[in-house]
C-alpha cells in the first residue's frame, strides 16, 4: 500500500530532482555501489533526505519485481545510511537468504539480533539456517 501511496504522490507532485537525480545515476550504475553513488548524488544536492523506511520499501519493491541484485545494493545502502537500525540488518539479511547467500544472511541477522535481541523474527530465521 506504501509503494502506491508514494506512486500516486509522485504522480500528482513529481519527483524531486535530488530523487531523480540518485535514481538515474543508480540505473547507470546497475545499482553497483549505491552507497558511494548516494554520496556523490548528495553532494550534488544537500536537500537529498532519505528515510530509512522509503528506502526499505524501495528494496523490497526491487526484490519483488524479481530485481535482486539490485535490492541487495538499496538494503546496503539502508545499512549504510542507518546502522544503528536492525530492521535495516533484518532486510539484509532477508535479501541475502533469498539470493542463496547463507554467509551473508547469517552475519547480518546476528548484527540485527545484537541491535535488537527481542526479534523473534531474526531468531526463527536463523534457527532456520541452522545457526544458534
Amino acid at each position: 500500500m506504501q509503494a502506491t501511496a508514494g506512486q500516486i504522490v509522485e504522480a500528482v507532485y513529481g519527483v524531486p530532482p535530488a530523487l531523480q537525480a540518485l535514481r538515474t545515476a543508480l540505473a547507470a550504475r546497475k545499482y553497483g555501489h549505491a552507497a558511494d553513488v548516494f554520496a556523490v548524488v548528495k553532494k550534488q544536492h544537500p536537500e537529498l533526505h532519505l528515510t530509512e523506511n522509503y528506502v526499505n520499501v524501495w528494496g523490497y519493491a526491487l526484490l519483488r519485481q524479481g530485481q535482486a541484485q539490485p535490492a541487495l545494493e538499496i538494503f546496503k545502502l539502508n545499512v549504510s545510511l542507518f546502522p544503528k537500525s536492525w530492521n535495516t540488518y533484518d532486510s539484509l539479511a532477508e535479501t541475502y537468504e533469498s539470493t542463496g547467500n547463507k554467509p551473508q544472511a547469517i552475519e547480518n541477522y546476528r548484527r540485527s539480533l545484537a541491535l535488537n535481541p527481542r526479534n523473534a523474527n531474526t531468531v526463527e530465521r536463523l534457527r532456520k539456517l541452522g545457526t544458534p
